[in-house]
């Protein structure tokens, strides 16, 4: 049922999959959280966004993307089944992104932020600070690209220099809500 002048969104955070000795926790709130969602959507209306956050992953591990994309898809199936297909809205987090060496030059460098020098070096956009970002995000990226082919709408209009950085636009009618996402989580290094 669509309502005029109604925008319902369901926000997602920290699902940390991969953390160890937690396994158990999803699955014990998975079947709650799949009726929560039915019922929110049979007396609400249509959800139009999902909002997840960041720290979808422990560790930023390819195994973990790989099961995060399942439960997405397990997720949207949910969605179906009472009628709904949302858009994705994406945010890494902190933990979403795989730390670089400690003695990486590039990374101690990232860690002294506050030097002019390497904030203009790195707003330069092509160079060794923004290769490192994509290359800690690289598992958060290939993820995305998978997402992206699949039956799973994106909201994702236009993407920024560094990986996670996003913006997209939902509309219905003559409504519309923009959404940015960026991603401030490549500075936590450590």
């Amino acid at each position: 049922m669509k309502t005029e002048n109604r925008f319902n969104w369901l926000h997602i955070s920290d699902f940390h999959q991969g953390m160890r000795s937690s396994e158990h926790l999803w699955y014990d709130v998975k079947g709650s959280f799949y009726e929560d969602i039915k019922y929110h959507c049979l007396k609400y209306g249509d959800l139009d966004v999902v909002i997840f956050s960041g720290d979808l992953t422990q560790q930023a591990q390819k195994e973990e993307f790989d099961a995060v994309t399942k439960e997405i898809e397990a997720l949207w199936e949910q969605f179906k089944s009472v009628g709904q297909n949302p858009s994705l809205f994406l945010v890494p987090g902190n933990h979403d992104l795989e730390r670089p060496k400690a003695h990486s030059p590039v990374a101690m460098a990232l860690q002294s932020w506050m030097n002019p020098d390497v904030v203009e070096a790195f707003y330069q956009k092509d160079g060794p600070y923004v290769d490192q970002v994509k290359a800690m995000f690289k598992n958060y990226s290939q993820f995305l690209s998978k997402l992206r082919s699949s039956k799973i709408p994106l909201l994702e209009d236009s993407v920024g220099v560094l990986p996670g950085d996003c913006c997209g636009v939902w509309k219905q009618g003559e409504n519309s809500v923009g959404l940015i996402g960026l991603n401030t989580a490549w500075s936590q290094l450590t």
